[in-house]
């Protein structure tokens, strides 16, 4: 696979792995790499890997486990399952908690295996609190724990002298065109390279604002101009001042994709324009062919990756016989940006929404939760990446049908009730749809009352249906959605001990139940 080479990043791999083991007091539990976008902190860290393999500081005894953190239903289950994988053990006890498990089980596999674990949290964007319960007692000599996050974490007073806090900084003009040089064509000649890059560079650290430093992300998109012989046209605007209003990543990624016309690059079109909306850390190629038209053909597919790779907007990897694309969050949102007003990208994109929305409420119905499959959970996160870069801007009433499909699919596949919450409540103010409204407080009501145990706030939301409920069908009270609301409300009052009230509830349900099905007796209503 063709990797780019991050030059002058010698010493950040050296104080990691110092930090991590020449470590003799083992004062230093977890490294965090931090810092914004582009900055290159992933391929930092597989590079990190790479040097652990290559001096056999990892082999056979050493559980490597990568965890993406963005777009994840619950980093705590995902860790777990994996380390479970890895160590090929079984959860007994389904009330034994992760912590438990952790300590009592895994542990002591590791240590009787003589098991040593590379542990890392890739784009951990979620609050550290999520993952410091299980983490905080691990042993520094059993488990190594690196951390890339966007947002600072904030560590308790405490925990000062257990972290190592790894700033990487942008390239210099020096370093910037070391870097270039080298991912360049190796074909072609050095001072042909030198001649057509120095104008750019020139250029783009001439200008105060950029402080002398470029990220690696936009060095990674010159490389791909100067392939399509386009470097030109950015020199031009450059010169011609067209990049105050906007990042010189997103102008970049604009004169990679100017070629692209709807009407005329169909596939490459659709192609640009799924991707954009997916979990862009592994994209499947199976799961995109799916999504395109059926008429699509996998090596045409295999073409549009091609294609796209040359222009370094996209890297594809190979793993287990599978073809994964890889797209930086920043080109992402640039092609939705460059397509957002145009119909037939809009078009595609609610095609893909149906799709899975379509398939999701098939997943739903099932009644054995262990049932749905391995490949329909993976590909959570790119139903939660649709949810916020898509569906949460557009208050369409499909679009909320959508995330209620999604939440529901979060529960269901990972138990994740808390995740469950957070896209429901995310749009309960924005939904204009009464029936639809009181769906949702139904739903929030039931996941506070049967999967948290919160009874004051399940009985809060249940009303609140309800009330809906009671307004929607003001003139037939009998209506099967106001027993449901009767008898939900009935089962809170149960849980609490009040027996009267849930006895009054459980009738009001019953009464209209009755007449409802006054014909058929035995209905099991």
């Amino acid at each position: 696979e063709h990797e780019f080479n991050l030059i002058n990043r010698e010493n950040y791999l050296k104080e990691i792995h110092d930090n991590l083991y020449n470590n003799d007091q083992n004062q230093i539990k977890w490294i965090v790499l931090h810092g914004i976008g582009g900055l290159g902190k992933t391929t930092l860290t597989k590079q990190f890997l790479t040097y652990l393999i290559e001096n056999r500081l990892c082999d056979d005894k050493t559980a490597l486990i990568w965890i993406d953190s963005k777009n994840v239903t619950s980093i705590e289950q995902i860790f777990v399952d994996h380390i479970a994988k890895c160590l090929n053990v079984k959860r007994d006890d389904d009330k034994m908690s992760n912590k438990d498990f952790i300590t009592n089980i895994i542990i002591k596999k590791m240590i009787e295996k003589k098991i040593s674990c590379i542990l890392i949290f890739d784009n951990l964007q979620s609050s550290f609190d999520d993952i410091r319960y299980l983490i905080q007692d691990l042993d520094p000599k059993k488990f190594k724990i690196l951390i890339t996050t966007r947002p600072k974490i904030n560590f308790k007073p405490a925990e000062k002298k257990q972290y190592k806090l790894i700033e990487p900084k942008m390239f210099d003009n020096k370093q910037a065109n070391e870097y270039l040089i080298k991912n360049l064509d190796r074909d072609l000649d050095e001072s042909i390279k030198q001649e057509k890059l120095n104008e750019f560079l020139q250029l783009y650290f001439q200008n105060p604002k950029n402080q002398n430093k470029i990220l690696p992300l936009m060095l990674r998109l010159v490389v791909g101009l100067f392939n399509e012989d386009n470097l030109t046209n950015l020199n031009d605007k450059i010169k011609r001042d067209e990049i105050s209003n906007k990042a010189y990543e997103e102008i970049a990624t604009e004169l990679l994709i100017e070629d692209i016309n709807p009407e005329e690059n169909d596939l490459d079109f659709k192609f640009l324009t799924i991707i954009s909306i997916l979990d862009g850390s592994s994209i499947q190629l199976d799961f995109l062919v799916k999504l395109l038209e059926d008429e699509e053909e996998e090596d045409n597919v295999k073409e549009c990756i091609r294609i796209f790779e040359r222009k370094c907007l996209i890297d594809a990897k190979n793993e287990n016989d599978s073809i994964f694309i890889i797209i930086h969050e920043v080109i992402q949102q640039t092609i939705l940006n460059k397509f957002k007003e145009n119909q037939k990208s809009n078009k595609i994109i609610q095609n893909v929404i149906n799709k899975i929305q379509e398939n999701l409420s098939e997943i739903n119905k099932k009644s054995d939760r262990e049932g749905i499959k391995k490949e329909e959970k993976s590909l959570a996160k790119h139903y939660l990446t649709i949810c916020d870069r898509i569906i949460s801007k557009q208050h369409k009433i499909e679009n909320f049908r959508f995330i209620i499909e999604v939440a529901d699919f979060i529960e269901n596949a990972f138990y994740d009730f808390k995740q469950k919450l957070k896209r429901l409540e995310s749009i309960k103010d924005k939904v204009e749809d009464k029936k639809l409204k009181s769906t949702i407080f139904n739903k929030i009501g039931l996941t506070y009352y049967k999967s948290l145990g919160e009874y004051d706030k399940a009985l809060e939301y249940l009303q609140k249906s309800l009330e809906i409920n009671e307004k929607i069908y003001q003139d037939n009270k009998d209506h099967p959605d106001i027993a449901t609301s009767y008898n939900n409300i009935g089962s809170i009052y149960n849980s609490l001990g009040e027996y009267n009230k849930a006895l009054e509830y459980y009738q009001k349900s019953l009464e209209i139940r009755e007449k409802i099905y006054q014909d058929n007796k035995d209905h099991p209503d």
